[in-house]
């Protein structure tokens, strides 16, 4: 009988292209980083990233569209064509008529593709894919998204240190939204100008600014969020 060809599916991916696009941007910090730690790092994930590209001034979009396929889900079941190859040892491929009748298909499974799983469940070593997040804590991406922001606005400029970098990161409140009132979330707010309350604030930005740099110190060392 002959066998036909099948069209491949439409392909998932380990995440959503939004996850990918806060990676992207915090591995772009990474490459323009002076800190020794994280050039130390990124010298050791050289071949971890090395299919991304080391071009940190190219836009999300247009890496994108080059890139995509990286991120593609490799673990689940998917429709090949016959001229993709499988070459990774986790993968059982079969091979069937498209006109079988679904119970004989079900039945062809549990008989033979069944005990064939059994026989690998204790040899083959199932990986996780390499460019998976690391959900540690959970992808929050409004706050990934704004420790980038402030990062990029506020924390990358080592001339602001102290008050002047406190002050700095209530501006970027004021001024972040447009089309929203803008208002300067209570733990980074002076509240009359109490002495207490704003170096409980300060401690707050401090805080902001050590999650940010560990954010691009975990990505130069090959995860997303990770710890932070």
């Amino acid at each position: 009988m002959v066998k036909k060809s099948i069209s491949i599916a439409k392909r998932k991916y380990l995440a959503s292209p939004q996850i990918y696009r806060l990676w992207f941007e915090f591995y772009k910090l990474a490459l323009q980083s002076k800190d020794k730690a994280v050039i130390s790092a990124l010298k050791k994930s050289k071949s971890f990233y090395s299919s991304w590209g080391t071009d940190s001034n190219i836009h999300f979009d247009d890496w994108w569209k080059e890139k995509h396929h990286l991120f593609y889900e490799t673990q689940k079941i998917k429709l090949i064509d016959g001229k993709e190859p499988i070459t990774d040892a986790s993968h059982l491929v079969i091979s069937f008529p498209k006109d079988t009748p679904l119970e004989v298909l079900m039945k062809e499974f549990e008989e033979r593709v069944a005990p064939e799983l059994e026989k690998r469940k204790n040899r083959i070593k199932i990986t996780e894919h390499i460019y998976a997040p690391k959900e540690l804590q959970g992808i929050k991406k409004k706050s990934a998204r704004l420790y980038f922001e402030l990062y990029k606005e506020v924390f990358s400029n080592d001339k602001l240190k102290g008050v002047e970098q406190y002050r700095a990161v209530q501006e970027y409140f004021l001024d972040r939204f447009k089309k929203k009132p803008n208002e300067i979330p209570e733990y980074f707010r002076d509240f009359d100008d109490d002495k207490e309350r704003i170096e409980s604030s300060m401690r707050n930005v401090r805080r902001y600014k050590k999650k940010c740099l560990q954010l691009i110190l975990n990505v130069a060392n090959r995860e997303f969020p990770g710890k932070y």
